[in-house]
């Protein structure tokens, strides 16, 4: 390592290959905020599992919360507040009239409703 010259009394330490140290902790900044994103979307999950949240028990459609809701496969805020202004709901199917549920969605978010 060698010391670069200090012009307003601070100092950068470069190393072998140039780089200094405040480089070096700001792609490991970077990395660190990637790791942690990646996380948070690997926790939603893609396949519906998420967070054991609805596995546990179903998500009544009819009382949920917009938090409820969005937390639901595929299911974004927009779509979970138009599923509240949509309601009531007398069977799960119901949810193809929402703007932003189609079939295939229905099909993923089902396992995970209900319209008790």
């Amino acid at each position: 390592m060698r010391r670069d010259a200090c012009g307003d009394g601070e100092c950068e330490v470069s190393g072998a290959y140039g780089r200094s140290r405040s480089s070096k902790l700001l792609k490991g900044l970077i990395g660190a905020v990637l790791v942690a994103a990646t996380a948070a979307v690997v926790s939603r999950g893609c396949d519906g599992v998420f967070n054991g949240f609805a596995r546990s028990r179903p998500v009544n459609v009819n009382k949920a919360s917009l938090r409820e809701l969005d937390r639901l496969p595929s299911v974004s805020p927009r779509v979970a507040e138009a599923i509240i202004e949509a309601r009531p709901y007398t069977n799960v199917s119901e949810l193809i009239r929402v703007h932003g549920i189609g079939p295939k969605t229905l099909e993923r978010i089902r396992p995970y409703v209900t319209v008790d």
